[in-house]
């Protein structure tokens, strides 16, 4: 049985084939995934955004135009990127910004067997490193993000959020300016403990 393309199986998920919806969903849900994961450092709401993207985008199947340009995946992609904006936003308002929803994750998500004397310290950065990301007001750890981690070029960024590119960089040098500055501090730290 020759694979599906793409329009086809958006055409076969219109008509109610639960399957083809299941196809599309896992061709995009670790892309999605990962980039929840890195706005919220906390896999439940990872979760909780991977699962209402989906549920967004099922409702709004039937808009999706397969004749244009874009494509299914940054069509999906979108509709993370706005759930997550929207996530953060909400959770805010729930909890005090010193209180960011930061939990501990398995290293072997960011790791691939590191060294076993290596393990605890590069855990310990990363999640130094994760803390000081979500310290970011919402719109810079966006782009942030969108940069370093998703590797999205400044043009795609400011397609995806709806601005311009110089308000992106604008974002991008302040974003990489506070955590300069923090960072500074805890490879400070770190040398001393060396000493």
């Amino acid at each position: 049985m020759s694979v599906m393309s793409e329009e086809k199986l958006i055409e076969e998920a219109r008509r109610g084939n639960l399957e083809a919806w299941r196809l599309l969903y896992e061709a995009n849900k670790e892309k999605i995934f990962a980039l929840a994961y890195h706005l919220t450092c906390n896999v439940a709401d990872a979760e909780d955004i991977l699962q209402e993207t989906f549920i967004k985008a099922f409702h709004r199947l039937p808009s999706f135009q397969t004749r244009s340009k874009t494509t299914f995946s940054c069509w999906i992609y979108r509709i993370a990127v706005n759930t997550a904006i929207d996530f953060c936003r909400q959770k805010k308002r729930r909890e005090k910004m010193n209180s960011l929803y930061r939990k501990n994750f398995p290293s072997e998500f960011f790791w691939n067997n590191p060294e076993p004397d290596r393990d605890f310290a590069l855990r310990e950065l990363a999640e130094k490193i994760e803390y000081f990301i979500n310290l970011l007001p919402l719109r810079q750890r966006i782009t942030f993000v969108l940069k370093h981690y998703e590797q999205l070029t400044i043009k795609e960024i400011a397609s995806l959020l709806g601005c311009t590119e110089g308000s992106i960089k604008q974002n991008l040098f302040r974003s990489l300016q506070f955590l300069r500055k923090n960072l500074k501090s805890l490879l400070s730290e770190a040398e001393d403990e060396m000493r």
